[in-house]
């Protein structure tokens, strides 16, 4: 086989999927065998809640870079299924709540119907909603906020933090439309991420979107995704 031949037939995006897979499967064998407080320990590691926050952190970005290849070559197929949201942002925050006791950081969770049934993607907006709350939590001083409310024909999921609020370059950049920058510290993939995720959610002609502010009601930032609501009409017998 020739040279050319090699350079043609070779696809770096594609190999660089494969190795994500194969690091994300490897890293979940880790996480697996530290999934112990004890373990950790032994191993020097004073602070074993937080790092297994930053080994699922790793594992999350993983993910949304492996969904977004996949997306990219129209691999990716949309699973939606019917949800109850309160149920599903209660088993969400699940692994939250010992983070933010060890921080001291309050987490709550208002859910205004707690009969809310909402058709989405369970993968894609947890991957959505773990990439906010842990951003969060990293930056929240004492309080986060995830709160649900029913905006006309959407379904809106709000995160809020007391922190310091987004980068002006992030909010300019939502309304120029916000692109992955390599050479600025943040890359935004995780925006980048979301407002694809929003946008695969279509229902009875509305597509779902986020929305970025400093208005939080709790001094720092406030994220929206809005998720389109169910119509009797998306569906056929």
């Amino acid at each position: 086989m020739s040279k050319g031949n090699i350079n043609n037939n070779f696809r770096f995006d594609a190999v660089l999927a494969l190795t994500v897979h194969d690091i994300k499967n490897s890293l979940l064998l880790v996480m697996d065998k530290l999934d112990n407080d004890k373990v950790l320990k032994q191993l020097g590691i004073d602070h074993p809640i937080e790092f297994k926050y930053e080994i699922r952190r790793i594992n999350n970005n993983l993910v949304k870079l492996l969904t977004l290849y996949k997306m990219g070559e129209n691999q990716y197929t949309l699973d939606e299924q019917e949800y109850n949201i309160d149920d599903f942002l209660q088993e969400l925050l699940l692994e939250y709540h010992s983070l933010c006791e060890e921080k001291q950081i309050q987490l709550s969770c208002e859910c205004y119907s707690q009969d809310m049934v909402v058709l989405f993607d369970k993968v894609l907006i947890s991957a959505v909603l773990n990439n906010t709350i842990g951003n969060a939590f990293r930056y929240a001083n004492k309080q986060i906020k995830v709160r649900v409310q029913e905006r006309e024909d959407f379904v809106k999921i709000s995160v809020l933090d007391d922190g310091v609020g987004y980068p002006h370059a992030f909010l300019d950049g939502q309304e120029k439309g916000h692109s992955i920058d390599m050479y600025n510290g943040a890359t935004g993939l995780g925006l980048f991420f979301s407002k694809m995720v929003a946008a695969m959610h279509v229902h009875a002609g509305h597509a779902g979107y986020i929305e970025l502010s400093n208005n939080s009601e709790l001094g720092g930032s406030c994220f929206d995704l809005y998720i389109p609501r169910m119509n009797f009409s998306d569906f056929t017998l």
